[in-house]
């Protein structure tokens, strides 16, 4: 029964990698082969025309996913990304966006005022305005000294009791305690998030 098992999976790859990726194909035919006379892998896929593409992998499904720092434009062709690896698993995802462009590293996607290829290597995400989604914009976080992938919502670095997302609301410095009561905030048209107890 195994050598069966074996037999099978073996014809199964041989098929697969004799069938050609089209614009049809699951997933945009993401494949992972191994190119030996180069030792190296290669994760490949069928780019449409008009899509910008960004790729994420892991070593571990429990791990956060990781942003390989490239952007590619697709054009109605198969990209590939070629890559060593010493580890005994890895896994892959594309994202993608119809987002017109020609600029597709300098361009910013998600308009938090980063480019998407200084996103990727930050390790932010460029599809998204606020990466660790604690309401404040990567860019404004970034901007005003704060970590845009650390939830720091409710941290007050100045010490003015205020925190971070009312400064944010607010419209001033989380950096800078002096002059802040009384410039932009008030008890009626703002509510004031302070850090749990």
């Amino acid at each position: 029964m195994k050598k069966l098992f074996a037999v099978l999976a073996i014809l199964h790859v041989l098929i697969l990698g004799a069938v050609a990726q089209t614009p049809d194909d699951l997933n945009e035919g993401t494949r992972l082969e191994y190119d030996s006379a180069n030792s190296i892998w290669r994760f490949k896929w069928w780019a449409r025309s008009g899509r910008t593409y960004f790729i994420q992998h892991s070593d571990n499904l429990m791990n956060p996913w990781q942003w390989v720092p490239m952007v590619e434009v697709g054009n109605d062709s198969i990209k590939e990304w070629g890559f060593t690896s010493t580890g005994n698993k890895i896994f892959f995802r594309l994202k993608y966006s119809d987002q017109p462009t020609t600029d597709p590293n300098g361009d910013d996607f998600d308009g938090d005022g980063i480019s998407n290829l200084a996103e990727l290597q930050m390790g932010l995400d460029p599809t998204k305005v606020d990466s660790d989604g604690d309401g404040m914009p990567d860019g404004w976080e970034l901007a005003h000294g704060l970590n845009p992938l650390v939830n720091d919502a409710y941290l007050d670095p100045d010490g003015d009791g205020y925190a971070n997302i009312t400064e944010y609301l607010a419209g001033t410095d989380p950096q800078v305690a002096d002059g802040e009561v009384g410039q932009g905030f008030s008890a009626t048209g703002l509510r004031l998030y302070t850090p749990l107890e």
